[in-house]
């Protein structure tokens, strides 16, 4: 008998893709809109709440109007803090006194029939930034959430919850009653199309700190300004003839300038008020530039010993008209001459009494008048800047350039020149003059199979190619091109098992198709397909190059049984939601199975010894409870030795 050497222990390692796929599927139920509660507010009207906190007004004709105490206020009070959102119905025509009062909306749409709104409606509503009116309606319109009348010619109410900036449009003329009561905003710029500035339109305005008024503004009205604490100066244009009552009481200005135009300051104008200490003012001095006194009241202003600067020759008019007399301390202001002049840049200006080496800027001088009011010279100094006139030129190499301000140039540079224009003032010129060059190079890449026109001629191979050319100027340039050809990408697939793997190089970019659709996120070298048929890659490489490689039909996906010929192994069924079943000539057989990232989820008792079959594995064939796996894709790692 021949000595046989034992035969050593080897492992055979099949990867099998196990089409263990189970439908997976889910229900997507819409969100119900659900009524919290609901009533009547009207004859012909009904209200809910839903539970989106949307408060809806539907039906026709007027709301009912309610209080603000207990028993008379709206049937949706105990649910302010809830509601955001009211929608007003298309058909109703009036909103009723206190409404919506202290509710916690943050926005409001107003329907097409509506014909009365105003700031009482909507009173303590903190929290409101934006009302939007029905286009259709006759009446009122909106523009970034705020209320204007329908030709938005007046401003009529801007929600008490905006903040930051409001500019106000171009078309309106007059900010109503109102129209800004309690509202945060900071900032507020008026268009110079507006003249009136209604009555209490930016009272409570506590976090207002700046006003830009323009010079179209005729009238501030009563309580315009008041209670505005955080506004601590203003500018109030001389086209203001009226200022009405309280318009800046209790306001955080600390001096007023009121301008030539003014002819009328109401009572309480710039008195400021607090419950504990009662009325004081904030002003410590007054400038007033009217000629003639402005008719005041005895209340318009109550401190009567701060400094009042009135025109020096309107001093004694001030001293004896009605309730500026009882001012003690009028100081005459100067009269003011403007003079204005020019001198070259650099220049030193000596003239109407001034020696300035400083160049352009507003100066001033004091002189005293006969009548001992002092007159101030103002010289608004200007400076004729140094003019730089700029040209260029193009020569040729080896030429020389001349013209009326420079002579025999023959490098490339910027070039002065120093001249004296028409006001006496130096005036720079500068030339840019380029030298062009004989030699030009250039490189290009391009993909194998195309072609590259180099001034008419169609190169397809890689080299050095020279092209002589002459310029606009008649200058001889010689191009240099260096042609480079970049090689397609290998596109060779190669199939392992149910992988596909295209061949590559760092810095190549694939795209993988399958019957000619490209398959989403399929960018990588490697491709594992799942069904069958055709498939191929485009590869392309860092120049842009692409390549298509050939096709491979795939027909082995989802078949019942996978068969190993060499060992007649056999898996089935495929796919299965429960066990399968591993048969052939095996010995000593485990299985391990994997899940699509390689983490190993199963595996079988080890081989017996002596060669004999494992247990779970008598008779060449066993089977793997897989009901507990997950759905999904899974490989078998099937071990035996032969």
């Amino acid at each position: 008998m021949k000595n046989r050497s034992k035969k050593p222990f080897r492992k055979v390692a099949v990867a099998i893709l196990c089409g263990i796929v189970f439908g997976l599927s889910f229900i997507s139920a819409n969100a119900q809109t659900t009524i919290i509660d609901s009533g009547t507010c009207g004859a012909n009207l009904t209200w809910k709440l839903t539970n989106d906190s949307t408060l809806t007004i539907s039906g026709s004709g007027a709301m009912d109007n309610y209080g603000s105490v207990p028993g008379t206020r709206n049937p949706w009070y105990s649910y302010n803090s809830t509601i955001k959102t009211i929608i007003i119905g298309n058909s109703v025509t009036m909103i009723g006194n206190n409404a919506f009062y202290y509710c916690g909306m943050t926005s409001i749409i107003i329907g097409s029939s509506v014909f009365s709104v105003s700031s009482g409606h909507f009173y303590n509503c903190g929290s409101l930034t934006s009302i939007n009116v029905d286009t259709n309606n006759l009446y009122y319109s909106s523009i970034n959430g705020i209320i204007y009348n329908k030709m938005q010619d007046i401003l009529i109410y801007c929600p008490e919850g905006r903040t930051g900036t409001v500019i106000i449009p171009n078309s309106v003329t007059a900010i109503g009653y109102l129209a800004f009561f309690n509202s945060k905003i900071t900032t507020v710029i008026i268009s110079n199309s507006v003249i009136t500035i209604g009555n209490s339109a930016f009272s409570s305005c506590r976090n207002l700190k700046s006003v830009t008024i323009p010079n179209s503004v005729t009238t501030i009205g009563d309580n315009a300004f008041s209670d505005c604490s955080g506004l601590t100066s203003i500018t109030i244009p001389n086209s203001v003839t009226t200022i009405g009552n309280w318009a800046f009481s209790s306001c955080g200005l600390t001096s007023i300038t009121i301008p030539n135009s003014v002819t009328t300051i109401g009572y309480g104008a710039f008195v400021c008020y607090h419950w504990f200490v009662g009325y004081y003012s904030n002003l410590t001095s007054i400038i007033c530039e009217a000629i003639t006194p402005p008719d005041i009241d005895v209340s318009t202003f109550i401190d009567s010993t701060i400094p009042v600067y009135v025109p020096c020759n309107s001093v004694n008019a001030y001293k004896t008209a009605n309730y500026w007399n009882s001012f003690t301390n009028f100081i005459g202001m100067s009269d003011t001459v403007f003079i204005f002049d020019t001198i070259c840049q650099g220049a030193v200006y000596i003239g109407n009494g001034f020696i300035i080496k400083n160049g352009a800027g507003t100066y001033y001088r004091t002189v005293i008048t006969s009548n001992n009011c002092n007159s101030v010279i103002c010289l608004i100094l200007s400076e004729y800047f140094v003019p730089i006139t700029n040209y260029s030129s193009i020569i040729c190499q080896g030429e020389a350039y001349s013209d009326d301000n420079f002579t025999n140039l023959t490098l490339s540079g910027n070039y002065y020149d120093t001249l004296q224009n028409i006001f006496g003032c130096d005036s720079i010129v500068e030339l840019t003059l380029t030298v062009k060059a004989y030699f030009v190079s250039d490189t290009a890449i391009i993909c194998q199979g195309d072609s590259y026109d180099f001034f008419g001629r169609s190169l397809t191979k890689e080299g050095v190619y020279y092209e002589t050319l002459q310029t606009i100027n008649g200058c001889d340039s010689i191009i240099k091109l260096t042609l480079t050809v970049s090689l397609l990408p290998d596109t060779t697939i190669y199939q392992n098992g149910c992988i596909l793997i295209a061949s590559g190089a760092m810095g190549y970019q694939y795209q993988w198709y399958f019957n000619d659709v490209p398959i989403p996120d399929a960018t990588e070298h490697i491709y594992t397909y799942t069904q069958n048929g055709v498939y191929y890659v485009v590869v392309t490489n860092k120049y842009g190059c692409r390549s298509k490689s050939k096709e491979v039909i795939i027909t082995d996906v989802g078949i019942d049984q996978l068969l190993v010929t060499s060992y007649q192994l056999r898996v089935f069924p495929n796919p299965t939601s429960e066990k399968i079943v591993v048969s052939g000539q095996l010995l000593d057989v485990s299985v391990e199975i994997f899940d699509v990232v390689g983490q190993l989820v199963y595996t079988s008792p080890a081989p017996s010894k002596g060669g004999e079959h494992s247990p779970s594995f008598g008779g060449g064939w066993g089977e793997v409870d897989i009901s507990h796996l997950s759905n999904g894709i899974y490989f078998i790692k099937i071990n035996n030795r032969v």
